[in-house]
């Protein structure tokens, strides 16, 4: 029950959140997961200590989470050399910790970041990995766009 109510209200600041132009939602976040297509009905965006955190969830509640430890438009990747963005994917908001794929290398681009608007666009790609059974998933032609952020805790 209590999942429900989280989901509940994630979906209902999802939608609060959203900016219009001209009647028409302007606000998106999409990506293909296995080369099937994935688009948010929420979206979550917080700037809190210099870094973005983006959590979009989809109709059937599959949700990409993105910490980006940065602020700037700009390249953050992760790689066996440096790690720049933290990527998470659950199936389902009732998938349990076993069940959460971690980003293992991929990218996120900050194409914008209006801090008078407070909106952030941008693409990602990932390749994440199941810690437990070392299933993979591909999450690629990523992107959100003018995405409204808010500053402070989640």
């Amino acid at each position: 029950m209590m999942k429900k109510i989280i989901l509940l209200a994630i979906v209902i600041t999802g939608l609060l959140s959203c900016s219009k132009d001209d009647g028409q939602i302007n606000t998106k976040m999409s990506a293909l997961i296995d080369n099937v297509t994935w688009n948010s009905i929420t979206r979550i965006t917080v700037l809190r200590d210099g870094k973005f955190n983006i959590v979009g969830t989809s109709i059937d509640g599959k949700i990409i989470d993105i910490s980006v430890f940065g602020n700037t438009p700009g390249t953050y990747s992760i790689s066996a050399s440096e790690v720049k963005f933290a990527g998470l994917y659950k199936e389902s908001a009732s998938a349990s910790t076993d069940d959460i794929f971690v980003a293992t290398s991929g990218e996120v681009v900050l194409t914008e970041v209006n801090t008078s608007a407070k909106e952030i666009s941008g693409t990602f790609n990932m390749v994440l990995r199941r810690s437990l059974t070392g299933a993979t998933v591909s999450i690629s032609n990523g992107t959100f766009t003018k995405l409204k952020y808010t500053e402070g805790e989640q």
